[in-house]
């Protein structure tokens, strides 16, 4: 994200377990998450969903996820050819 389109996101990896980083963000030591697949948010933190306390950015894919019209594909959002062809 930081190198295709900007963003000036802080990396934190290694996280070995998915739940720990789920603590992590209910603790605020981290504020967010790439990767995370619309069913595993449903199945993990659905109570996010309902509390209104996650914010979708984007979906990786080809085509939106009916659930999610609102949510914008990363191919929305590229600036050019290049771009389109790296995301």
């Amino acid at each position: 994200m930081n190198t295709v389109f900007g963003s000036k996101f802080d990396i934190v990896s290694g996280y070995k377990v998915v739940a720990t980083s789920r603590w992590r963000i209910e603790r605020g030591e981290v504020q967010g998450r790439c990767g995370w697949s619309w069913s595993s948010i449903q199945e993990h933190a659905s109570g996010w969903v309902d509390d209104k306390r996650l914010n979708l950015l984007l979906q990786f894919g080809f085509k939106r996820h009916p659930e999610l019209p609102q949510v914008p594909l990363v191919l929305d959002i590229a600036k050019d050819e290049k771009t389109e062809t790296v995301a």
